[in-house]
């Protein structure tokens, strides 16, 4: 199947094959080749990544770049472009990862509990995308994600998973695991939580330990921007 190439990009075309559980039951799809008009001019695009103007020598850069100087003498130079600056919106959800610090790591393997034995008081925070940001909130403020305070889609409905880093006494590396954390519970200057294995093995000794603790929208007062780290909005957290 071909379609007229007249419009470029071509619009899109509808998937005409099966997608199932199995391959068998699959059937596969080509999308139509597209054919240029008739004589239309042979047209070639270069796309260089993070690279501007200031590079190559075709622009009057300082990089020499004699190929790409003998296409552009050949044909067209555009050289007055702009493009729009993509914004975050308050639908877009910062990839967060918050780390906890403790000086210990207790485990309960019968209760089925981690105990973060004099936890840093303070959560750190940080994402690149879809900005760049960083910062930490107060032990009281983390709880609060695990609330409704937090929104619906906070930590108690959504458990997160956690890789568990720990120095063992002893040992030349760190014992590291995945596992899923639920209920944290504030005692003193220990932090517990009740745990599932996603994979590894819970040290058998503890030491100084990190618990990696994947995304989450942070809200409940403690929007991007808190503290003034970052742009966006106070306020409840993006999810």
């Amino acid at each position: 199947m071909v379609i007229d190439g007249k419009q470029l990009p071509a619009p899109p075309q509808p998937f005409g094959g099966v997608i199932a559980p199995l391959a068998r039951d699959s059937k596969p799809f080509w999308p139509a080749r597209i054919a240029p008009p008739k004589d239309a001019p042979n047209v070639l695009l270069i796309i260089t990544d993070d690279v501007g103007f200031g590079a190559p020598s075709t622009f009057g850069g300082v990089i020499p770049t004699p190929a790409l100087d003998r296409i552009a003498n050949d044909g067209l130079r555009y050289t007055n472009f702009h493009s729009t600056v993509l914004a975050q919106t308050a639908t877009e959800k910062p990839m967060l990862m918050f780390v906890q610090v403790a000086e210990d790591l207790k485990v309960d393997a019968a209760a089925k509990t981690v105990r973060l034995v004099n936890v840093g008081q303070q959560t750190v925070y940080f994402a690149d995308r879809p900005v760049r940001l960083a910062g930490h909130i107060t032990m009281a403020d983390y709880l609060k994600e695990w609330t409704s305070k937090a929104g619906a889609d906070n930590f108690s409905k959504d458990p997160p998973n956690a890789a568990l880093s720990v120095f063992e006494p002893g040992q030349a590396n760190n014992t590291l695991a995945v596992i899923e954390i639920r209920n944290p519970k504030s005692e003193g200057r220990d932090l517990v939580y009740d745990y599932k294995v996603i994979s590894g093995t819970l040290p058998a000794k503890g030491g100084q330990t990190s618990l990696f603790i994947d995304w989450i929208g942070v809200g409940g007062g403690v929007g991007v921007g808190f503290h003034g780290v970052g742009v966006g909005f106070r306020g409840p957290g993006w999810r």
